[in-house]
């Protein structure tokens, strides 16, 4: 009875710390709030202070092409890709955004420079057969080469799967693994 009692007495209290966010322990997890908008000032603040600052200006591209606004994010990475042009990353991700911009042009000329940087690296390959998969009109022979690129290039990898999957996709039927050895 006299443990029913304590449970009483404490119990409310015990929940009114919960709930209000404080457990009493040095542990607890701060409470984050962010503001729309101040990550990119923060980058913005950090260029000007700095304006050749490549990874302020990667990270605010990233923010921006991710909050809705691909067309601001491009001045962006046009201008890191011409301080960092030798940055395999940076010309696929800056290759990917101009592909959802339509700019395919362009977004052919970033992801075929990334493959000639890394050339043992599917990504670009793969990259650049879903670009000429989804060109107006798409370029299936262009897109077909570079899948099979990919699969002789890293027939383990993951890239090799999405080109197998890209693959059946245009043709119609599925594409064998290749045999060890072969």
């Amino acid at each position: 009875m006299l443990v029913f009692g304590l449970m009483a007495a404490f119990l409310p209290a015990i929940f009114s710390a919960l709930a209000s966010g404080n457990s009493g322990s040095p542990s607890s997890a701060p409470v984050i709030q962010l503001t729309p908008g101040t990550q990119e000032a923060d980058m913005e603040a950090r260029l000007k202070k700095n304006p050749n600052d490549v990874n302020a200006m990667i990270v605010l591209a990233g923010l921006l092409a991710n909050d809705g606004q691909p067309a601001a994010a491009v001045p962006w990475y046009d201008k890191a890709v011409g301080l960092r042009p030798n940055d395999v990353n940076l010309r696929m991700t800056f290759g990917q955004l101009l592909t959802q911009q339509g700019d395919e042009l362009d977004a052919e000329i970033q992801l075929k420079k990334a493959q000639q940087l890394a050339p043992t690296n599917p990504e670009p390959v793969y990259l650049l057969g879903q670009l000429y998969q989804g060109t107006t009109p798409p370029r299936t022979a262009d897109a077909e080469a570079d899948y099979q690129q990919v699969i002789k290039m890293a027939p383990t990898s993951v890239y090799a799967q999405r080109a197998k999957d890209a693959l059946a996709q245009l043709t119609g039927t599925p594409v064998a693994s290749p045999t060890p050895g072969a």
